[in-house]
């Protein structure tokens, strides 16, 4: 699914299901660092099985309908995604949260099933999950993140008098950005291809420091912006939740794809 076209279709999939997500819940739930957090484990298991689930609909459907091999995996895609909404709100029934939110029960549930199929595969692919490299590696990039975030609230107070972690959530969404920054040029100086397609022209030494710089301040406009935005229209607050979230959970979703290419 790497043409221009899959791409689109992705991407207009995704941008109506985030959108329809929030219509229907904008009410029900407050979009703060702890729905962050519960949210994300989904988030994991949807892309743990997102292959599996593409080769599957193109093994039955190609074989069996005779369809193109890119629509069958395009469904198998949709497929996956609407699953992983599907088993958030079957969290919610199953933890009588459905119209106030458990945390604790809701993110547990979340927790325990993305646990169960990440296990699985790391058994299946044969991932060594002990593998010193790897955990060296993750000890590394998540120290040098914790430092450069911390280092970067002091310097943002000092320029703009905003205090980055005014809120937890921006903490999150800030440090999603800058340790997926950091682990995909990791994983690039190791000689894997990397998620992102600003590397697909050139890998040279300033194309790396021009990535990490852009990701570093985005994370911070991200979080000025947004916060100048609700103190300026309140009731907006949980729109702004919700667009800082999908922008965190996009760079823990590269952490956790660059973090399997550890594993090889």
């Amino acid at each position: 699914m790497d043409s221009i076209f899959s791409k689109i279709i992705i991407t207009i999939f995704l941008l109506i299901l985030i959108y329809v997500f929030y219509q229907r819940n904008r009410f029900r739930f407050e979009f703060n660092y702890k729905f962050f957090l519960v949210f994300l484990p989904y988030l994991f298991f949807g892309l743990i099985l997102e292959k599996y689930f593409i080769l599957l609909f193109e093994k039955l459907l190609t074989n069996n309908l005779g369809l193109s091999i890119l629509t069958s995996q395009l469904i198998g895609f949709f497929g996956n995604w609407l699953l992983v909404f599907f088993l958030f709100y079957l969290g919610l029934i199953l933890s009588d949260s459905f119209n106030r939110i458990s945390y604790r029960k809701t993110g547990l549930f979340g927790f325990l099933i993305c646990l169960f199929f990440f296990s699985f595969s790391i058994f299946l692919n044969n991932y060594d999950l002990f593998n010193a490299n790897t955990v060296f590696y993750l000890l590394i990039l998540t120290g040098i993140s914790f430092v450069v975030i911390f280092g970067l609230r002091v310097l943002v107070f000092k320029i703009l008098n905003y205090d980055l972690f005014s809120n937890k959530l921006n903490f999150f969404v800030s440090f999603g950005q800058i340790l997926d920054g950091f682990s995909t040029v990791a994983i690039i100086f190791l000689g894997f291809s990397s998620v992102h397609f600003f590397f697909e022209l050139n890998k040279n030494l300033l194309n790396i420091i021009i990535w990490l710089l852009i990701k570093i301040i985005f994370s911070v406009i991200i979080c000025f912006v947004f916060d100048m935005y609700k103190n300026q229209n309140i009731n907006k607050k949980n729109f702004v939740g919700y667009s800082k979230s999908i922008i965190g959970w996009i760079g823990f979703l590269n952490v956790f794809k660059n973090l399997f290419l550890l594993l090889i």
